[in-house]
Protein backbone atom coordinates (compact mmCIF):
# COMPACT_ATOMS: atom_id res chain seq x y z
CA UNK A 1 0.00 0.00 0.00
CA UNK A 2 2.76 2.28 1.14
CA UNK A 3 4.74 1.26 -2.53
CA UNK A 4 1.56 2.36 -4.35
CA UNK A 5 1.00 5.85 -2.65
CA UNK A 6 4.88 6.43 -3.25
CA UNK A 7 4.27 5.83 -7.12
CA UNK A 8 1.24 7.43 -6.97
CA UNK A 9 3.46 10.64 -5.88
CA UNK A 10 6.19 10.45 -7.88
CA UNK A 11 3.97 10.55 -10.73
CA UNK A 12 1.74 12.96 -9.68
CA UNK A 13 4.89 15.26 -8.96
CA UNK A 14 6.47 14.11 -12.68
CA UNK A 15 3.23 15.40 -14.19
CA UNK A 16 3.60 18.64 -12.49
CA UNK A 17 6.83 18.75 -12.95
CA UNK A 18 6.07 18.10 -16.72
CA UNK A 19 3.30 20.45 -16.56
CA UNK A 20 5.37 23.88 -15.14
CA UNK A 21 8.29 22.91 -17.68
CA UNK A 22 5.60 23.10 -20.74
CA UNK A 23 4.49 26.36 -19.31
CA UNK A 24 7.55 28.16 -18.66
CA UNK A 25 8.36 26.59 -22.15
CA UNK A 26 4.80 27.83 -24.02
CA UNK A 27 5.80 31.17 -22.61
CA UNK A 28 9.20 31.74 -23.66
CA UNK A 29 8.00 30.95 -27.32
CA UNK A 30 4.99 33.01 -27.19
CA UNK A 31 7.27 36.17 -26.14
CA UNK A 32 9.00 35.60 -29.55
CA UNK A 33 6.60 34.90 -32.18
CA UNK A 34 8.66 35.16 -35.24
CA UNK A 35 11.78 34.28 -34.12
CA UNK A 36 9.86 30.98 -32.96
CA UNK A 37 8.03 30.99 -36.48
CA UNK A 38 11.78 31.09 -38.50
CA UNK A 39 13.51 28.92 -36.65
CA UNK A 40 10.79 25.76 -37.35
CA UNK A 41 10.56 26.95 -41.27
CA UNK A 42 12.76 24.37 -42.02
CA UNK A 43 10.50 21.70 -40.48
CA UNK A 44 7.25 22.57 -41.86
CA UNK A 45 8.70 22.69 -44.99
CA UNK A 46 10.52 19.13 -44.52
CA UNK A 47 6.85 17.78 -43.55
CA UNK A 48 5.05 19.30 -45.97
CA UNK A 49 6.96 17.78 -48.63
CA UNK A 50 6.92 13.98 -47.10
CA UNK A 51 2.67 15.04 -46.50
CA UNK A 52 2.47 16.08 -50.24
CA UNK A 53 4.92 13.15 -51.77
CA UNK A 54 3.80 10.63 -49.86
CA UNK A 55 -0.18 11.26 -50.73
CA UNK A 56 0.89 11.95 -54.55
CA UNK A 57 3.04 8.99 -55.02
CA UNK A 58 0.62 6.44 -53.36
CA UNK A 59 -2.61 8.38 -55.48
CA UNK A 60 -0.49 7.58 -58.32
CA UNK A 61 0.35 4.00 -57.23
CA UNK A 62 -3.32 3.36 -56.47
CA UNK A 63 -4.21 4.70 -59.96
CA UNK A 64 -2.18 2.94 -61.68
CA UNK A 65 -2.79 -0.43 -60.16
CA UNK A 66 -6.33 0.33 -60.72
CA UNK A 67 -5.55 0.70 -64.41
CA UNK A 68 -2.82 -2.12 -64.80
CA UNK A 69 -6.12 -4.19 -62.54
CA UNK A 70 -8.69 -3.56 -65.32
CA UNK A 71 -6.49 -5.49 -68.06
CA UNK A 72 -7.53 -8.45 -65.81
CA UNK A 73 -4.96 -10.65 -63.84
CA UNK A 74 -4.83 -13.11 -66.79
CA UNK A 75 -3.35 -10.50 -68.90
CA UNK A 76 -0.23 -11.23 -70.92
CA UNK A 77 2.56 -9.03 -72.99
CA UNK A 78 4.75 -9.67 -75.15
CA UNK A 79 7.29 -6.98 -76.32
CA UNK A 80 10.73 -6.82 -78.18
CA UNK A 81 11.96 -4.48 -75.35
CA UNK A 82 11.15 -4.87 -71.56
CA UNK A 83 6.95 -3.04 -71.61
CA UNK A 84 8.25 -0.71 -69.02
CA UNK A 85 11.94 0.65 -68.48
CA UNK A 86 13.58 1.99 -65.37
CA UNK A 87 16.66 4.38 -65.55
CA UNK A 88 18.94 4.28 -68.85
CA UNK A 89 17.84 1.91 -71.23
CA UNK A 90 19.95 -1.16 -72.26
CA UNK A 91 21.13 -0.55 -76.20
CA UNK A 92 21.26 -4.35 -76.64
CA UNK A 93 17.54 -4.36 -76.42
CA UNK A 94 17.53 -2.07 -79.50
CA UNK A 95 18.79 -5.00 -81.56
CA UNK A 96 16.24 -7.35 -81.02
CA UNK A 97 14.85 -8.84 -83.51
CA UNK A 98 11.32 -7.40 -84.29
CA UNK A 99 7.51 -9.72 -83.23
CA UNK A 100 5.81 -10.74 -86.21
CA UNK A 101 2.30 -11.50 -87.08
CA UNK A 102 2.69 -14.44 -87.16
CA UNK A 103 4.38 -15.40 -83.49
CA UNK A 104 0.57 -14.49 -82.44
CA UNK A 105 -0.50 -16.63 -85.00
CA UNK A 106 1.49 -19.43 -83.36
CA UNK A 107 0.37 -18.60 -80.14
CA UNK A 108 -2.89 -19.03 -80.31
CA UNK A 109 -1.89 -22.55 -82.24
CA UNK A 110 0.36 -24.12 -79.72
CA UNK A 111 -0.43 -22.59 -76.57
CA UNK A 112 -3.46 -24.44 -74.93
CA UNK A 113 -3.66 -22.02 -71.84
CA UNK A 114 -3.86 -19.31 -74.10
CA UNK A 115 -7.38 -18.08 -74.72
CA UNK A 116 -7.05 -15.05 -77.43
CA UNK A 117 -3.98 -13.51 -78.69
CA UNK A 118 -3.76 -10.31 -80.90
CA UNK A 119 -1.21 -8.63 -83.07
CA UNK A 120 -0.66 -5.04 -81.74
CA UNK A 121 0.42 -2.31 -83.86
CA UNK A 122 0.12 1.31 -84.06
CA UNK A 123 0.42 4.72 -85.51
CA UNK A 124 -1.08 7.96 -85.10
CA UNK A 125 -3.24 10.24 -87.36
CA UNK A 126 -6.01 12.72 -87.42
CA UNK A 127 -9.44 11.77 -88.03
CA UNK A 128 -12.00 13.80 -89.42
CA UNK A 129 -15.60 13.71 -90.65
CA UNK A 130 -17.50 16.29 -92.46
CA UNK A 131 -16.50 19.66 -90.89
CA UNK A 132 -15.50 18.22 -88.36
CA UNK A 133 -11.57 17.50 -87.35
CA UNK A 134 -9.38 15.87 -84.62
CA UNK A 135 -5.68 16.36 -83.96
CA UNK A 136 -3.19 13.46 -84.08
CA UNK A 137 -4.57 10.47 -82.26
CA UNK A 138 -3.62 7.55 -81.26
CA UNK A 139 -4.52 4.23 -84.11
CA UNK A 140 -4.61 0.75 -82.70
CA UNK A 141 -4.30 -2.22 -84.85
CA UNK A 142 -5.78 -5.66 -83.78
CA UNK A 143 -7.26 -8.48 -85.13
CA UNK A 144 -11.23 -9.45 -83.83
CA UNK A 145 -10.17 -10.56 -80.34
CA UNK A 146 -8.69 -6.96 -79.13
CA UNK A 147 -11.60 -5.80 -76.94
CA UNK A 148 -11.36 -8.69 -75.02
CA UNK A 149 -8.08 -8.83 -74.36
CA UNK A 150 -8.09 -4.75 -73.28
CA UNK A 151 -11.77 -5.02 -71.73
CA UNK A 152 -12.48 -3.21 -74.36
CA UNK A 153 -16.19 -4.09 -74.91
CA UNK A 154 -18.34 -2.26 -77.95
CA UNK A 155 -20.96 -0.58 -76.83
CA UNK A 156 -22.82 0.30 -79.89
CA UNK A 157 -22.59 -1.44 -82.89
CA UNK A 158 -19.89 -4.78 -83.56
CA UNK A 159 -16.52 -5.37 -82.72
CA UNK A 160 -14.35 -7.05 -85.68
CA UNK A 161 -14.87 -10.18 -87.62
CA UNK A 162 -11.79 -12.42 -88.74
CA UNK A 163 -13.54 -11.74 -92.57
CA UNK A 164 -12.26 -8.06 -91.84
CA UNK A 165 -9.24 -9.14 -90.50
CA UNK A 166 -8.48 -11.62 -93.42
CA UNK A 167 -9.78 -8.96 -95.97
CA UNK A 168 -8.05 -5.64 -94.68
CA UNK A 169 -11.35 -4.22 -94.38
CA UNK A 170 -11.25 0.02 -93.65
CA UNK A 171 -13.75 -0.58 -91.17
CA UNK A 172 -13.25 1.40 -87.02
CA UNK A 173 -14.21 1.18 -84.20
CA UNK A 174 -14.44 4.41 -82.24
CA UNK A 175 -13.69 5.72 -78.63
CA UNK A 176 -16.32 7.61 -76.65
CA UNK A 177 -14.25 10.57 -77.03
CA UNK A 178 -14.02 10.61 -80.85
CA UNK A 179 -17.94 10.14 -81.69
CA UNK A 180 -18.50 12.79 -79.30
CA UNK A 181 -15.85 15.65 -81.10
CA UNK A 182 -16.88 13.57 -84.88
CA UNK A 183 -20.09 13.24 -84.32
CA UNK A 184 -21.72 15.45 -82.12
CA UNK A 185 -26.03 14.90 -81.72
CA UNK A 186 -24.98 11.85 -84.49
CA UNK A 187 -25.12 8.41 -84.84
CA UNK A 188 -21.84 7.17 -86.29
CA UNK A 189 -22.67 3.44 -87.10
CA UNK A 190 -22.62 3.34 -90.65
CA UNK A 191 -20.78 6.69 -91.62
CA UNK A 192 -17.67 7.11 -93.02
CA UNK A 193 -14.22 8.58 -91.98
CA UNK A 194 -11.29 9.77 -92.63
CA UNK A 195 -8.18 8.39 -91.23
CA UNK A 196 -4.83 9.39 -92.64
CA UNK A 197 -6.87 10.57 -95.99
CA UNK A 198 -8.34 7.08 -96.69
CA UNK A 199 -12.14 5.77 -95.91
CA UNK A 200 -13.26 4.01 -92.96
CA UNK A 201 -16.78 2.71 -92.26
CA UNK A 202 -18.01 3.02 -88.64
CA UNK A 203 -18.64 -0.65 -87.27
CA UNK A 204 -18.79 0.50 -83.24
CA UNK A 205 -18.37 2.49 -80.52
CA UNK A 206 -16.47 1.48 -77.68
CA UNK A 207 -17.61 1.80 -73.96
CA UNK A 208 -16.69 4.88 -72.02
CA UNK A 209 -13.52 4.64 -69.79
CA UNK A 210 -13.21 8.21 -68.53
CA UNK A 211 -9.70 9.80 -68.23
CA UNK A 212 -6.68 8.91 -66.36
CA UNK A 213 -4.28 11.17 -64.92
CA UNK A 214 -6.12 14.00 -66.72
CA UNK A 215 -5.87 12.28 -70.40
CA UNK A 216 -9.18 10.79 -72.02
CA UNK A 217 -8.57 7.06 -72.56
CA UNK A 218 -11.61 7.26 -74.72
CA UNK A 219 -9.75 9.35 -77.83
CA UNK A 220 -8.38 6.69 -79.79
CA UNK A 221 -9.88 4.24 -82.59
CA UNK A 222 -8.85 0.38 -83.49
CA UNK A 223 -8.33 -1.06 -86.65
CA UNK A 224 -7.82 -4.80 -87.79
CA UNK A 225 -4.04 -4.97 -87.88
CA UNK A 226 -4.22 -6.14 -91.69
CA UNK A 227 -5.23 -2.85 -92.62
CA UNK A 228 -2.86 -0.84 -90.36
CA UNK A 229 -0.39 -2.39 -92.21
CA UNK A 230 -0.56 -2.19 -95.53
CA UNK A 231 -3.43 1.15 -95.88
CA UNK A 232 -1.62 3.72 -92.67
CA UNK A 233 2.10 2.01 -92.93
CA UNK A 234 3.48 5.15 -94.66
CA UNK A 235 2.44 6.91 -91.34
CA UNK A 236 4.16 4.81 -89.06
CA UNK A 237 7.08 5.70 -86.83
CA UNK A 238 10.05 3.64 -87.20
CA UNK A 239 10.37 3.96 -83.88
CA UNK A 240 7.49 2.10 -83.09
CA UNK A 241 7.36 -1.98 -83.16
CA UNK A 242 4.62 -4.57 -83.20
CA UNK A 243 3.79 -6.25 -79.46
CA UNK A 244 1.27 -9.19 -78.96
CA UNK A 245 -1.49 -9.00 -76.39
CA UNK A 246 -2.84 -12.17 -74.92
CA UNK A 247 -5.03 -13.43 -71.82
CA UNK A 248 -4.61 -16.77 -70.94
CA UNK A 249 -7.78 -19.11 -70.10
CA UNK A 250 -8.38 -18.09 -66.43
CA UNK A 251 -6.41 -15.85 -63.62
CA UNK A 252 -5.11 -19.98 -62.44
CA UNK A 253 -3.43 -20.36 -66.07
CA UNK A 254 -1.39 -17.22 -66.65
CA UNK A 255 1.58 -18.61 -65.37
CA UNK A 256 1.41 -21.79 -67.23
CA UNK A 257 0.47 -19.46 -70.22
CA UNK A 258 3.45 -17.31 -70.25
CA UNK A 259 5.69 -20.46 -69.57
CA UNK A 260 4.16 -21.98 -73.02
CA UNK A 261 4.32 -18.45 -74.60
CA UNK A 262 8.19 -18.11 -73.88
CA UNK A 263 9.06 -21.73 -74.45
CA UNK A 264 7.26 -21.25 -78.27
CA UNK A 265 9.10 -17.92 -79.00
CA UNK A 266 12.61 -19.28 -77.94
CA UNK A 267 12.12 -22.19 -80.27
CA UNK A 268 10.63 -20.14 -83.29
CA UNK A 269 13.85 -17.97 -82.59
CA UNK A 270 16.19 -20.78 -82.63
CA UNK A 271 17.95 -20.06 -79.54
CA UNK A 272 20.16 -22.13 -77.18
CA UNK A 273 19.35 -23.48 -73.69
CA UNK A 274 22.44 -21.02 -72.58
CA UNK A 275 21.48 -18.13 -74.41
CA UNK A 276 18.92 -15.48 -72.51
CA UNK A 277 15.70 -14.36 -74.49
CA UNK A 278 15.72 -11.91 -77.02
CA UNK A 279 12.13 -10.77 -76.19
CA UNK A 280 10.26 -10.31 -73.09
CA UNK A 281 6.74 -11.71 -71.86
CA UNK A 282 4.99 -9.63 -69.53
CA UNK A 283 2.08 -10.49 -67.04
CA UNK A 284 -0.33 -8.08 -64.81
CA UNK A 285 1.57 -9.00 -61.43
CA UNK A 286 5.04 -8.37 -63.59
CA UNK A 287 3.98 -5.13 -64.33
CA UNK A 288 2.69 -4.03 -60.79
CA UNK A 289 6.39 -5.52 -59.27
CA UNK A 290 7.78 -3.14 -61.71
CA UNK A 291 5.63 -0.09 -60.52
CA UNK A 292 6.57 -1.02 -57.12
CA UNK A 293 10.47 -1.17 -57.81
CA UNK A 294 9.69 2.61 -59.06
CA UNK A 295 7.86 3.95 -56.74
CA UNK A 296 10.13 2.52 -53.49
CA UNK A 297 13.22 4.32 -55.33
CA UNK A 298 10.76 7.63 -55.66
CA UNK A 299 10.23 6.78 -51.87
CA UNK A 300 13.68 7.00 -50.88
CA UNK A 301 14.57 10.00 -53.18
CA UNK A 302 11.69 11.82 -51.48
CA UNK A 303 13.09 10.68 -48.32
CA UNK A 304 16.80 12.17 -48.86
CA UNK A 305 14.62 15.51 -50.13
CA UNK A 306 12.83 15.91 -46.80
CA UNK A 307 15.71 14.76 -44.39
CA UNK A 308 18.18 17.53 -45.61
CA UNK A 309 15.07 20.07 -44.91
CA UNK A 310 14.87 18.47 -41.60
CA UNK A 311 18.39 18.22 -40.93
CA UNK A 312 18.42 22.35 -41.60
CA UNK A 313 15.65 22.60 -39.72
CA UNK A 314 17.21 20.54 -36.91
CA UNK A 315 20.16 22.95 -36.90
CA UNK A 316 18.23 26.14 -36.93
CA UNK A 317 16.48 24.80 -33.75
CA UNK A 318 19.76 24.01 -32.07
CA UNK A 319 21.17 27.45 -32.86
CA UNK A 320 17.98 29.05 -31.53
CA UNK A 321 17.73 26.79 -28.47
CA UNK A 322 21.73 27.58 -27.89
CA UNK A 323 20.65 31.54 -27.87
CA UNK A 324 18.14 30.89 -25.82
CA UNK A 325 20.09 29.86 -23.05
CA UNK A 326 22.84 32.57 -23.11
CA UNK A 327 19.48 35.19 -23.27
CA UNK A 328 18.08 33.51 -20.07
CA UNK A 329 21.41 32.35 -18.08
CA UNK A 330 20.42 34.58 -15.02
CA UNK A 331 16.60 33.32 -15.34
CA UNK A 332 18.74 29.87 -14.86
CA UNK A 333 20.90 30.90 -12.28
CA UNK A 334 17.90 32.49 -10.11
CA UNK A 335 15.99 29.03 -10.60
CA UNK A 336 18.76 27.14 -9.59
CA UNK A 337 19.22 29.59 -6.96
CA UNK A 338 15.52 28.55 -5.49
CA UNK A 339 16.02 24.71 -5.80
CA UNK A 340 15.69 23.83 -9.62
CA UNK A 341 17.35 21.05 -10.11
CA UNK A 342 19.47 19.68 -13.38
CA UNK A 343 17.05 17.44 -14.63
CA UNK A 344 14.28 20.46 -14.35
CA UNK A 345 16.27 23.03 -16.29
CA UNK A 346 16.96 19.85 -18.51
CA UNK A 347 13.19 19.18 -18.99
CA UNK A 348 12.19 22.90 -19.73
CA UNK A 349 14.73 23.25 -22.55
CA UNK A 350 14.17 19.88 -24.17
CA UNK A 351 10.14 20.59 -24.01
CA UNK A 352 10.35 23.74 -25.00
CA UNK A 353 12.60 22.10 -28.23
CA UNK A 354 9.59 19.69 -28.72
CA UNK A 355 7.23 21.82 -29.11
CA UNK A 356 8.57 24.16 -31.29
CA UNK A 357 9.36 21.26 -33.81
CA UNK A 358 5.54 19.99 -33.06
CA UNK A 359 4.39 23.29 -33.88
CA UNK A 360 6.38 22.88 -36.96
CA UNK A 361 5.43 19.66 -37.75
CA UNK A 362 1.35 20.53 -37.56
CA UNK A 363 1.95 23.30 -39.37
CA UNK A 364 3.61 21.10 -42.14
CA UNK A 365 0.72 18.62 -41.94
CA UNK A 366 -1.73 20.70 -42.29
CA UNK A 367 0.17 22.94 -45.56
CA UNK A 368 1.12 19.66 -46.65
CA UNK A 369 -2.73 17.95 -46.46
CA UNK A 370 -3.64 20.95 -48.45
CA UNK A 371 -0.78 20.77 -50.91
CA UNK A 372 -2.10 17.07 -51.79
CA UNK A 373 -5.71 17.76 -51.95
CA UNK A 374 -5.16 20.68 -54.83
CA UNK A 375 -2.44 18.04 -56.64
CA UNK A 376 -4.78 15.46 -56.66
CA UNK A 377 -7.62 17.44 -57.85
CA UNK A 378 -5.38 18.91 -60.52
CA UNK A 379 -4.38 15.37 -61.30
CA UNK A 380 -7.36 14.05 -60.85
CA UNK A 381 -5.60 11.24 -58.72
CA UNK A 382 -7.85 9.60 -55.90
CA UNK A 383 -7.29 10.37 -52.76
CA UNK A 384 -4.83 8.84 -51.12
CA UNK A 385 -3.84 10.58 -47.50
CA UNK A 386 -2.34 7.96 -45.34
CA UNK A 387 -2.55 8.04 -41.10
CA UNK A 388 1.25 6.85 -41.56
CA UNK A 389 2.40 9.68 -43.75
CA UNK A 390 1.00 12.13 -41.29
CA UNK A 391 2.58 10.19 -38.08
CA UNK A 392 5.52 9.53 -39.65
CA UNK A 393 5.76 13.74 -40.54
CA UNK A 394 5.06 14.23 -36.75
CA UNK A 395 7.32 11.80 -35.71
CA UNK A 396 10.27 13.02 -37.40
CA UNK A 397 9.58 16.35 -36.37
CA UNK A 398 9.21 15.25 -33.06
CA UNK A 399 12.54 12.78 -33.03
CA UNK A 400 14.27 16.64 -34.96
CA UNK A 401 13.29 17.85 -31.61
CA UNK A 402 14.82 15.78 -28.88
CA UNK A 403 17.81 15.34 -31.30
CA UNK A 404 18.83 19.08 -31.42
CA UNK A 405 17.03 20.27 -28.30
CA UNK A 406 19.28 17.70 -26.28
CA UNK A 407 22.49 19.85 -26.73
CA UNK A 408 21.83 23.08 -25.49
CA UNK A 409 19.21 21.90 -22.65
CA UNK A 410 22.36 19.51 -21.38
CA UNK A 411 24.33 23.10 -21.67
CA UNK A 412 21.85 24.60 -19.54
CA UNK A 413 21.30 22.43 -16.69
CA UNK A 414 25.32 22.30 -16.37
CA UNK A 415 24.95 26.27 -15.81
CA UNK A 416 26.79 27.16 -12.23
CA UNK A 417 24.21 29.20 -10.45
CA UNK A 418 26.58 31.87 -8.97
CA UNK A 419 27.87 32.33 -12.22
CA UNK A 420 25.24 32.22 -13.83
CA UNK A 421 23.45 34.89 -11.53
CA UNK A 422 26.24 37.40 -12.17
CA UNK A 423 25.40 36.86 -15.84
CA UNK A 424 24.89 40.41 -17.34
Amino acid sequence: MAQEQQSRGLLSLLGATMREATRIALDAIRSNKMRSFLTVLGIIIGVTVIITLVSIIQGMENAIAEQIGSLGSNFIMVTKEPAVQFGRPNPETWYRPELEFEDAEAIMEHCPDVQYASPINFTVASISHGGYRTNSMQIIGGNEYISRIYSLPVEHGRDFTPTDIQSRRRVVVLGAGIVESLFPNQDPLGREVRIGGHRFTVIGVLERRGEFFGMSQDDFVAIPYTTLDTTLEPLRSRQVTLEIAAISTSPATVYRANNQIETLMRNRRGLKPNEENNFEVTTQSGLLEVFEEITTVIYAIMVGVASISLLVGGIGIMNIMLVAVTERTREIGIRKALGARRRDILTQFVIESVILTLFGGAVGVGFGLLLAWGLGSLLELPNAVSVWAVGLGLGFSTFVGLTFGVFPAVKASRLDPIVALHYE
